[in-house]
């Protein structure tokens, strides 16, 4: 669509930027710029916009519009910031379906995260072919970060296991996978963050798949034919990016971060969740690509994803609480020709969202078992600017799968590879939710990825697939309360501890214990392995239990008990440790307990 006219008002494409407050004599005549904030915090969004009399037919393309904030911070230092095209709406909620109203006119929008206070100050540059041009230069006073803002996460420098805030904060995930929302779109987030948020909970992973927040796909008529295609130009799914934008808030406001899962496998598989007929990119329906294998070598197919990824950047780039990009949800299960395509493929995009991402957020990626097997993983996680390892991990039927033997194994794998690792995915049962709780009704399986991700030594907890169908209604969230209990006020990344097996017995009883032990703190975990999902549901008290424990610094430290079901706390009487061990005698517990001794 064609501008015809100048005025804000016109039928024709008006781009908003949203870039500044008030347009000064200097700007040139056809930018107006109409709206900004008088100044941000540290870490937070600063956001603003304007009109640019040009006509555009695809604002996403940057041969035609090119829209970057320029940002000079108090040391004179330039930050670019890229713009994007933006459509604003209300939501509404209809019985339990969200609907989605626009609002205004779309437009253009820069958002950045300054990393500094001080004055600041800021234009926008603007290459539209024919006309190019740049504001003048305005003033931007940054406040110190609020209280409880920490900026975005990184990998620690003091110990390459977890991660930590740019302000030296660590950070420990604890959370759940939370992909898609269902007719109730951000309403569902609205009530599945809280819940999450509420026992501890700080950490999601989000999908952008075609039914959920994508932004390149196809309609159809009722007939089947086609109609309509995005690949390109994401106007017709700007609500679903809007839907982004009120999750993402959300998700910060509950101190949540965010994983970003940037494209699943189905559009780009022949047999694992196939959508290759209706993708976008599929020559059939107008794309670059005759194969789904095609999309890691074909230029114009790597041209329209890089620019969907400096589309993401632009629009979510600023965010505090993104804790990282994953470029892929289990690349393995696509139809790839050659492994090695796809690791090119991973070191092209990994490397050019680095070079976009002003705040450098995090990149990782993703496989099933089969990364391993096919060769995969070592390649993929050996790139450079593949920041996190990440797996994933099920039983079947006929695979009861010991998550308190499997985890640690499988992160000792991954761990290999010199970067934190994720457990992205655990569960008893791959195939639904039906079958995992058939399988484990007493949510044990999950319970114990829970704390299988700590004492495997990986950045967080276990994370839960079934969300929506098992999370929520089976009330699972409230295991999560007992574990950030026992990890309040504590710096996993600076307390330099290494994982051990100790020895822990009771009269007539299996118990296994594993610990995290350093110099002056120890975390233990010790349970019932009468009580394992598949080998039974045992809730009967133990009794006589004594703990080993090696790998302490010498000292007395108090010893708090936590009931790893419902958070329920007991202090201990204090314990000596002499030549780096000590002997307790532990409290009557049921199922499992943990332990946090700390010296005096």
């Amino acid at each position: 669509m064609k501008a015809m006219s100048p005025s804000p008002r016109s039928l024709g494409l008006w781009c908003l930027l949203v870039l500044g407050a008030g347009c000064e004599a200097t700007d040139p005549a056809w930018i107006q710029i109409f709206q900004a904030p008088d100044g941000a915090a540290v870490y937070d969004l600063f956001e603003t916009a304007g009109w640019l009399g040009v006509a555009v037919d695809n604002p996403f393309d940057l041969e035609q519009v090119d829209l970057v904030g320029e940002f000079r911070d108090p040391d004179e230092r330039i930050h670019e910031i890229p713009g994007f095209f933006y459509q604003g709406y209300r939501r509404e909620l209809d019985g339990d379906t969200e609907r989605l109203t626009p609002v205004g006119d779309g437009h253009f929008r820069v958002r950045f995260m300054p990393d500094q206070a001080g004055a600041w100050r800021w234009r926008w540059r603007v290459d539209a072919g024919e006309r190019r041009g740049a504001t003048a230069w305005r003033e931007l006073r940054v406040e110190p970060p609020r209280s409880g803002v920490h900026g975005p996460l990184r990998k620690s420098p003091h110990d390459l296991r977890y991660l930590s805030h740019v302000d030296g904060t660590s950070f420990f995930a604890i959370g759940s996978n939370m992909a898609w929302a269902g007719s109730g779109g951000s309403y569902d987030y609205d009530r599945w963050l809280a819940a999450l948020a509420d026992p501890g909970g700080n950490y999601v992973r989000l999908w952008m798949p075609s039914w959920g927040f994508g932004l390149e796909w196809i309609e159809r008529d009722a007939e089947g034919r086609l109609i309509a295609s995005s690949l390109g130009d994401y106007r017709a799914r700007l609500s679903r990016a809007w839907q982004l934008d009120t999750v993402l808030e959300r998700a910060r406001t509950l101190g949540i971060q965010v994983m970003l899962c940037l494209q699943n496998h189905g559009p780009f598989s022949s047999v694992s969740f196939s959508e290759w007929d209706d993708n976008p990119y599929n020559a059939a329906n107008g794309g670059p690509i005759a194969a789904p294998g095609d999309f890691f070598t074909d230029p114009a197919a790597r041209a329209l994803f890089a620019r969907r990824l400096r589309y993401l950047v632009a629009r979510y780039g600023y965010a505090s609480n993104l804790m990282a990009w994953e470029l892929f949800n289990e690349v393995d299960l696509t139809a790839f020709r050659d492994k090695a395509e796809v690791v090119a493929w991973h070191a092209e995009m990994a490397a050019l969202l680095k070079s976009l991402d002003p705040v450098g957020h995090l990149v990782t990626t993703s496989t099933t078992n089969l990364g391993a097997l096919y060769g995969l993983d070592p390649e993929l996680y050996a790139l450079s600017d593949i920041d996190l390892a990440q797996f994933h991990l099920y039983g079947y039927e006929g695979n009861d799968v010991d998550l308190t033997a499997e985890m640690p194994r499988v992160a000792d794998y991954y761990r290999a590879f010199g970067k934190p690792v994720l457990a992205g995915e655990v569960g008893v049962d791959y195939r639904g939710p039906a079958e995992t709780l058939a399988r484990d009704p007493h949510s044990a399986g999950y319970h114990d990825s829970l704390w299988m991700g700590l004492f495997s030594e990986t950045l967080g907890t276990g994370a839960n697939w079934w969300w929506d169908s098992l999370a929520q209604s089976q009330e699972w969230y409230r295991h999560l309360y007992p574990i950030s209990r026992l990890l309040d006020g504590l710096s996993l990344d600076r307390a330099r501890l290494e994982a051990h097996k100790p020895q822990v017995s009771a009269p007539g009883r299996e118990l296994e214990a594993f610990a995290l032990a350093g110099d002056g703190l120890a975390l233990v975990w010790i349970r019932n392995r009468a009580n394992l999902w598949f080998s039974g549901h045992d809730e009967s008290p133990i009794e006589g239990a004594s703990l080993s424990l090696t790998g302490l610094g010498d000292g007395v430290y108090t010893a708090l008990a936590i009931d790893p079901y419902d958070g329920s706390l007991r202090s201990l009487p204090d314990v000596t440790v002499d030549g780096g061990s000590a002997t307790l005698a532990l409290p009557v517990f049921s199922m499992d307990l943990a332990l946090r001794l700390e010296r005096r």
